[in-house]
């Protein structure tokens, strides 16, 4: 059953003929692991310490999420921690040069996005998150181009995305994603001003999102981690903060769906 057991995201690469993945046990604290099992998803929210608690033990990514921390120096982050099931005939003791690839483009189609739903607390029912979601040559042209779509694993990939949720409107992101010898990651960022409605709500670069994916034998391990330095006024920060949250939830619905058609696309017939 491939399916998100827990909540929140980071992508991993080894070679093909590889070394053992980290277990959940060396990978999540003793503190959360059983609840990230029993609970099937955990979120954090902060707007005070804002040091995050869900991290990964992961030397790389941490020192990413330090670095962010450091240069976005957030009011409040979110925090999701999730398992996804690899399917039977997925590789489990590290997933191949083939897998990695396959899962590094559905991460990468970012047209996919749109019209992924979340539940509304506040009315009650499910909405769309992204009205739109396309990939655009610059910031300046916004000229629309079809998703990416790689033959062969990059190090790093730089990616432009004007996306309209129903919470912030139209906006302009950048992806970064990196890989590593034994992570993916990828990350967003904001360069055109957050707001809601007339009002500012977070500055370009002041909103900040990791996704990590980190191979855990039979799971692949996701976190996330959104942050923003927002405006002042509380009912902005619960608000960003809720969003989070919403966002977290359908993000990993919409990664689960990606890679379970990802590792379908490699799966070699018996």
């Amino acid at each position: 059953m491939n399916k998100i057991t827990a909540g929140i995201i980071v992508f991993i690469f080894f070679p093909f003929f590889a070394i053992a993945s980290d277990s959940l046990v060396d990978l999540v604290h003793s503190d959360y692991l059983r609840k990230l099992i029993s609970e099937k998803i955990i979120i954090e929210t902060q707007t005070k310490d804002n040091v995050p608690i869900l991290l990964p033990n992961h030397k790389g990514l941490k020192e990413m999420v330090e670095a962010s921390l450091s240069e976005i120096k957030p009011s409040n982050f979110v925090e999701t921690l999730s398992l996804y099931e690899k399917p039977f005939f997925a590789t489990k003791t590290a997933w191949t040069n083939e897998e990695k690839l396959a899962l590094l483009n559905e991460t990468l189609a970012l047209s996919t996005l749109k019209g992924i739903e979340y539940f509304s607390k506040t009315r009650g029912k499910m909405r769309p998150l992204y009205n739109e979601s396309v990939v655009i040559d610059n910031p300046e042209n916004r000229k629309i181009l079809k998703d990416t779509m790689l033959s062969s694993l990059p190090e790093e990939i730089r990616i432009y995305a004007k996306q309209k949720d129903t919470t912030f409107g139209e906006n302009i992101y950048q992806y970064n994603y990196y890989v590593k010898d034994d992570i993916l990651t990828f990350v967003q960022r904001n360069l055109s001003p957050i707001r809601y409605g007339f009002i500012s709500v977070a500055d370009k670069n002041k909103l900040c999102s990791v996704v990590a994916i980190i191979d855990a034998g039979d799971y692949l391990l996701v976190y996330a981690l959104s942050m923003a330095d927002v405006t002042s006024i509380s009912l902005f920060k619960k608000r960003m903060n809720e969003s989070f949250s919403n966002r977290a939830k359908a993000i990993m619905k919409w990664f689960s769906n990606r890679a379970d058609t990802a590792y379908k696309s490699v799966r070699k017939a018996p």
